[in-house]
């Protein structure tokens, strides 16, 4: 027992030491993320991955490969964070199934991820995404009236693009009745958030 003591005492330094480094260069990543320096940024956060940090290292490498238009590792980092639980990443995952951006387009691919994040944690998000899938028409037939019951769902759970778009609806009498009353509410409720275009919506509703 006392050998086993101090060998864990003799470890410990190293493993500071590893979690510092991978820190460190996840700091250093945002420094350079924050001037908008993707590349050297990516770079950092790849090392701190392979360090051992991959809480929050994975969901920015999908951003800097984002803004370097590099989709294809954009989506290799949202599939590993995805895989990791992040739902962020999980969203995005799905916008590039659905639209073909980094992986081949699968927009069936998107929904089975939207629905299963819908069933196993009511991420509002999700909803929101799939909303958007019946309002285009991707992968499912089009409908305005299953959109806005998906926008209608997630607003209720205060997601700030659902209540835009429920309030939209609302306002424009697409998959429901018009009506301003709701869609003043719905708009009132994403403004607080600060929502812009729900903002902008609520000076044309009479």
């Amino acid at each position: 027992m006392r050998k086993l003591v101090f060998i864990y005492l003799l470890l410990l330094p190293l493993v500071a030491a590893f979690g510092q480094g991978s820190k460190s260069m996840y700091t250093e990543g945002e420094r350079f993320f924050a001037q908008k320096n993707y590349a050297e940024a990516a770079k950092c956060y790849e090392k701190a991955v392979k360090a051992g940090d991959d809480m929050l290292a994975p969901e920015r490498l999908i951003t800097c490969y984002e803004e370097m238009k590099d989709y294809k590792k954009a989506a290799k980092w949202a599939k590993r964070a995805t895989d990791d639980g992040s739902p962020t990443a999980a969203m995005k995952l799905c916008e590039y199934y659905m639209y073909g951006m980094g992986v081949k387009h699968d927009p069936e691919k998107a929904i089975e991820i939207y629905r299963k994040w819908i069933d196993e944690t009511e991420y509002p998000r999700a909803m929101v995404g799939l909303g958007i899938c019946y309002q285009e028409g991707i992968g499912v037939e089009q409908s305005d009236s299953d959109a806005y019951y998906w926008f209608r769902n997630a607003a209720r759970l205060g997601d700030a693009e659902g209540q835009y778009l429920t309030a939209y609806y609302c306002f424009q009498g697409k998959g429901t009745l018009q009506d301003y009353k709701a869609a003043s509410e719905w708009a009132q409720k994403a403004a607080a958030q600060g929502h812009a275009d729900a903002a902008a919506l609520l000076r044309k509703i009479p």
